[in-house]
C-alpha cells in the first residue's frame, strides 16, 4: 500500500491548474464569457505569471476576435499539435487515438470545447489544467495512488504532447505582427518554462 502524500503538493498543483486554464481560455475564440473568466482567474495565478498576464487583459474583445480570425482563424497559423509532427503527413489517426486515449482515460471531455479538434492548442492546455485539478484534488484528499497516476499522465502528456510542439508553435505566432497574439505568446512560453521546471509534485 502507497504510503499517504503530504498535504503541501495542493496548492501547487492547484497554481498549475489555473495556469493551464488561464492559458487555454486565452487561447481559445474570444468571447466576452472568456473575458470575464481571464478576469475571474488572473488574481489566481502565481506571482510572475499575474504580472504578466494583466497587460494582456486591458487588450479589448473586439481586437482579441479581430487578431484571432486573422493570425489563428482557417487561413492563419496551424495550431494544432498534427500541424507540427511530420509523422503524421501518412495521416493524423494514431497521433488522435494517443490523444483520445489520455481523454478516456481520465473522462475528460473534448466536446466541451466547441469548434475544436483534440489536439487543438487550447484543448491540450485545458486537459492539462483538467489532470492539475485532479492532482489537487487528490493531494487534498490524501490519495496516493490517484496522485501517482494522475502525476504520471500529467507528466507524460506534457512531454509527449504539448511540450513536443509548443515551442516551434509559440515561435511562429511570435513572428506574426499580432501585438495580443505576441504579447500571450511570450506570457505562454515564460509560464510553460516555469511549470516545466518545477519539481514533481508526486
Amino acid at each position: 500500500m502507497s504510503a499517504q502524500p503530504d498535504a503541501a503538493p495542493f496548492g501547487p498543483w492547484l497554481e498549475r491548474a489555473v495556469c493551464w486554464r488561464f492559458a487555454s481560455t486565452l487561447f481559445r475564440p474570444p468571447t466576452a464569457d472568456g473575458l470575464r473568466e481571464l478576469r475571474v482567474l488572473l488574481p489566481m495565478l502565481p506571482g510572475e505569471a499575474r504580472d504578466g498576464a494583466v497587460p494582456l487583459l486591458d487588450v479589448h474583445l473586439d481586437t482579441w476576435e479581430r487578431e484571432f480570425h486573422r493570425v489563428l482563424g482557417p487561413a492563419g497559423l496551424p495550431s494544432c499539435e498534427s500541424s507540427f509532427d511530420r509523422a503524421t503527413l501518412a495521416g493524423r489517426g494514431p497521433l488522435l487515438a494517443a490523444i483520445g486515449g489520455f481523454y478516456q482515460a481520465f473522462a475528460y471531455d473534448p466536446e466541451a470545447q466547441p469548434r475544436e479538434v483534440p489536439d487543438n492548442i487550447a484543448v491540450e492546455l485545458d486537459f492539462l489544467a483538467y489532470l492539475a485539478f485532479k492532482g489537487a484534488f487528490a493531494a487534498d484528499a490524501q490519495l496516493a495512488e490517484e496522485l501517482e497516476v494522475t502525476t504520471q499522465a500529467y507528466d507524460a502528456f506534457l512531454r509527449d504532447h504539448l511540450g513536443f510542439w509548443i515551442a516551434p508553435f509559440l515561435e511562429s505566432l511570435a513572428a506574426t505582427d499580432s501585438a495580443p497574439y505576441g504579447a500571450a505568446a511570450a506570457w505562454l512560453g515564460a509560464t510553460v518554462d516555469r511549470l516545466r521546471g518545477e519539481t514533481p509534485l508526486s
